[in-house]
């Protein structure tokens, strides 16, 4: 044998192991079910992904006409239309989606994993709860008619059926969960907001309302108008109980899970007053609000219209579920407890931890006031910064005062507590800001709150507070960047 032959089969025989390989691996690869399952989870799928599939019946879809499926979450009906499948109980409906082909088509060929027993006795029938059934479907086809009586659950997920006029009770699996408990409800569509991640820069003024916590959540976006106190680089600021910087890290994953919104799955689409309650939605514990509007594809002018929604929310049940609706719908929804960390959000989760943060060259002055005197600090603007700061009639050290200018933004929050309406002032700090800027002034105030820490406010708004020796070392940094003293900007 040639040295080039030996080497074209030692080729070919590699390529043929690939081969065998690739499919042995596609093989393996779970096929998703309709239910978004793969198909090695036997709670939702069976031996429909056979290539043995068997069948109770098949009739084929193409001779389909009707079905009345009476569910455990309510009756509804499918039934063929000149384009395609209805079901006229949410034909009205905007959000549901269309799944209803394929419920028609499983419908029209119903599959089984097993024959449990072909002549049960009365006891029997009892056992796999077919006289007490979980639900029940008529289908209507061109030339028969098919009566499917639904019994009772067991392991893996699977259900007794039966079908009228056939004394076999088969085991099953496929679509039961969907078409036979959840009914009409599996058709609507259970996203209550969605918008590409790359877009959630349009979220703006959300607002979360929780009755068991003193204080909202509210978040807007930085605007010249709004913007006060904060870094104009930033694109977010919390606007109670005052304008503040926000907690980036926290903001970005609360907005990367509000960007795909969704409940697990939809308990009733047309609730009653009498079932709102019973889930704890005619006094809900939560309202979340907030707008939309899809960002400029071309970063000039956005033309897209701004989008306002607003959700009530229950309180976790027994079942650890919280249910939603959205204002003016009856559509309740059903949310795994924790599945949104943005619905447990409190003030303090939120807020950044220091309460100002204006760039220094976008001031004139910095006032601070103290035990009765006022310490007037007027600034030269400079390239990208300031080139000089002056105090009274001296030019003061540019360097070490922006150090100090650094322990008075460093006066970071510890807590949450709001001053006694008599509490005494201790110290204030004054931003003043330039011309250019057309902004009012910003003033953070320090009040008596205890022996340990100062309630701080911004503009008279408040309800966080500092450490005690925050503000010490702001009042003894105080008296050396007068005095020419070296100013640390390390935080005890």
């Amino acid at each position: 044998m040639s040295k080039s032959l030996r080497t074209l089969i030692a080729v070919l025989a590699v390529l043929v192991i690939l081969i065998g390989a690739y499919f042995a691996a596609v093989n393996l690869i779970p096929q998703p079910e309709e239910d978004g399952t793969s198909s090695t989870d036997n709670s939702s799928t069976d031996q429909t992904s056979s290539s043995e599939t068997t069948y109770i019946y098949n009739y084929g879809v193409d001779s389909f006409v009707s079905a009345t499926v009476n569910a455990v979450s309510g009756t509804y009906t499918v039934v063929k239309e000149s384009d395609g499948f209805a079901i006229p109980e949410i034909k009205d409906l905007t959000n549901y989606p269309t799944m209803i082909q394929s419920c028609a088509e499983r419908l029209s060929a119903y599959p089984y994993l097993s024959i449990e027993n072909t002549s049960p006795t009365e006891e029997e029938r009892e056992e796999y709860g077919l006289n007490d059934p979980t639900a029940t479907a008529t289908v209507t086809f061109e030339n028969a008619t098919v009566e499917i009586t639904v019994g009772a659950k067991i392991s893996g997920g699977y259900y007794y059926m039966t079908v009228g006029g056939d004394d076999n009770v088969y085991i099953a699996a496929t679509a039961i969960n969907a078409y036979f408990i959840q009914g009409a409800n599996y058709f609507v569509n259970t996203s209550l907001f969605y918008c590409y991640e790359d877009y959630r820069s349009g979220i703006n003024d959300f607002v979360l309302i929780d009755k068991q916590d003193e204080d909202p959540v509210k978040i807007s976006k930085n605007t010249d108008g709004n913007a006060t106190a904060v870094s104009l680089s930033s694109t977010y600021c919390i606007t109670y109980p005052s304008v503040m910087g926000v907690d980036e890290d926290a903001l970005d994953k609360g907005l990367t899970e509000l960007a795909s919104f969704s409940a697990e799955y939809v308990v009733y689409i047309s609730a009653t007053e009498e079932q709102k309650a019973e889930l704890g939605l005619s006094e809900p514990r939560y309202t979340l609000s907030f707008t939309y509007q899809k960002p400029s594809s071309d970063g000039g002018e956005n033309t897209n219209p701004v989008e306002s929604y607003k959700f009530y929310l229950s309180d976790v049940d027994e079942n650890n579920y919280l249910y939603a609706c959205a204002d003016g719908s009856d559509t309740v929804y059903a949310i795994p407890n924790g599945a949104y960390g943005f619905i447990d959000w409190k003030m303090e989760d939120i807020a950044a931890i220091t309460f100002v943060s204006p760039m220094i060259k976008y001031l004139d002055k910095m006032i601070v006031t103290w035990q009765g005197k006022e310490y007037e600090f007027v600034f030269t603007a400079g390239d990208g910064s300031i080139s000089a700061v002056r105090y009274l009639d001296r030019q003061l050290d540019v360097d070490n005062f922006k150090r100090f200018y650094q322990v008075v933004l460093g006066t970071s929050r510890i807590g949450v507590g709001s001053a006694e309406p008599d509490a005494e002032e201790y110290l204030s700090v004054r931003f003043v800001y330039n011309e250019s800027m057309n902004r009012a002034d910003e003033v953070m105030t320090f009040k008596t709150f205890n022996a340990r820490r100062y309630a701080v406010e911004i503009n008279g708004f408040g309800r966080f507070t500092v450490a005690k020796t925050r503000v010490d070392k702001l009042t003894n940094d105080l008296k050396k960047v007068i005095n020419g003293e070296e100013v640390l900007v390390f935080m005890n």
